[in-house]
């Protein structure tokens, strides 16, 4: 299990093909985002083709409260990931690959946003456990927290027994 420091972009007004400069018009807000990961689910995923489909098809967290685009400084942000109050994890919003703008933009590129729409910015960088060589138990306590947005707190659960999982298989080639 792993957490994903992220900050999430609340979409509020429809909006398609737009440039990056008009990009921040559609955005309601900004609120933390942790896209949680079953690295042991995803690994293998990946490898046999099927993509990070369960992998992070279980759990995504949100919170604690949206702020509004007009509150803050979007692009310098301090974002910090602690477990068990250890922190972990340390980055901002100015060290994300594509800003926020760029993000918004390249989601409205041939497809319509909607209001409500939720959008996550990606990891920031040495934003989750796996960079670490780290990985999260049950009972640990995951805060994420995002200057002006407050803290994101989740407690870790017991896994399920796992079900059947495919075993990667060689192509065959049809005659």
């Amino acid at each position: 299990m792993d957490y994903e420091l992220e900050i999430g972009l609340v979409i509020g007004r429809q909006g398609r093909n737009v440039s990056p400069g008009e990009a921040l018009d559609l955005l309601f807000g900004v609120t933390i985002l942790n896209d949680f990961s079953a690295r042991d689910v995803q690994g293998p995923e990946m490898s046999s083709g099927f993509g990070p489909a369960k992998g992070k098809d279980f759990a995504t967290a949100l919170g604690p409260w949206i702020a509004t685009c007009d509150e803050l400084d979007l692009h310098t942000l301090t974002m910090v990931a602690r477990v068990d109050g250890e922190e972990w994890s340390r980055g901002s919003t100015a060290s994300l690959t594509w800003k926020i703008e760029e993000l918004v933009a390249y989601a409205a590129c041939g497809e319509t946003l909607w209001p409500g729409e939720l959008l996550g910015s990606g990891t920031v960088g040495t934003g989750s456990g796996a960079e670490h060589g780290r990985s999260l138990q049950p009972g640990a306590v995951v805060e994420l927290e995002i200057s002006g947005l407050g803290v994101l707190r989740n407690r870790i659960g017991q896994p399920e027994p796992p079900g059947w999982l495919p075993e990667p298989r060689r192509s065959s080639t049809a005659r």
